[in-house]
């Protein structure tokens, strides 16, 4: 279906976790419903979906792409130059393409029992569970994907990939952001950001 002819939310629908800990979200009631600024504090994170189709004015399940949005504390976080802060960061928050660069597994936050995680970082990593790959979840860096049938892969800036921890090379891509009030909007700047290894969304 074109894109013209679909409704698709630019705002992050909380996620059933993939997890048997408690999860704040959950309890919380909000699976299902719209990632608001007002629920983040430092230290929280969320798995979302992003670009949801919607049916009759409510999201599908299953058709948005896999994020995370993750609120650091502002001064903590690590922001490279050559890009705008407030493209990507609000208020310490900011949105993770959530597929591991290695082979696109959905990675995780605080969502495995600390015993059966890896700490090289302390518990605030992004984790993959496949294969151990660990992402620093307070420094964010320019990355450049492979090269595509277009030629050189496009920039973008990812959270940064802990090396030698896991078989992932480089960082997960970062959804740049907006803020409507209190809502948290995900932009489509560049797809190439999004578009790597085998992953495909048609949501993109």
């Amino acid at each position: 279906m074109a894109e013209s002819q679909r409704n698709v939310l630019d705002s992050f629908i909380y996620e059933e976790p993939r997890t048997s800990l408690p999860v704040w979200y959950v309890e919380e009631g909000l699976i299902g419903q719209e990632a608001l600024l007002s629920h983040f504090n430092p230290g929280r994170g969320a798995a979302v979906a992003w670009r949801m189709e919607t049916q009759k004015g409510d999201p599908r399940p299953g058709t948005g792409v896999p994020a995370l949005l993750l609120m650091m504390e502002e001064s903590a976080l690590e922001f490279p130059k050559g890009y705008v802060r407030e493209d990507f960061v609000i208020q310490g928050l900011y949105a993770v393409f959530n597929c591991c660069t290695h082979l696109c597994c959905q990675s995780g936050w605080q969502f495995l029992p600390r015993e059966r995680q890896r700490t090289d970082l302390g518990y605030d990593t992004v984790y993959c569970p496949c294969h151990a790959s660990q992402y620093d979840s307070r420094r964010l860096e320019q990355y450049r994907h492979p090269r595509g049938p277009r030629g050189e892969g496009a920039e973008y800036l990812g959270i940064y990939k802990v090396p030698k921890v896991g078989p992932a090379n480089r960082g997960m891509p970062l959804i740049p952001l907006e803020r409507d009030g209190d809502r948290i909007v995900g932009r489509l700047k560049d797809p190439d950001w999004y578009r790597y290894q085998k992953f495909r969304r048609r949501n993109l």
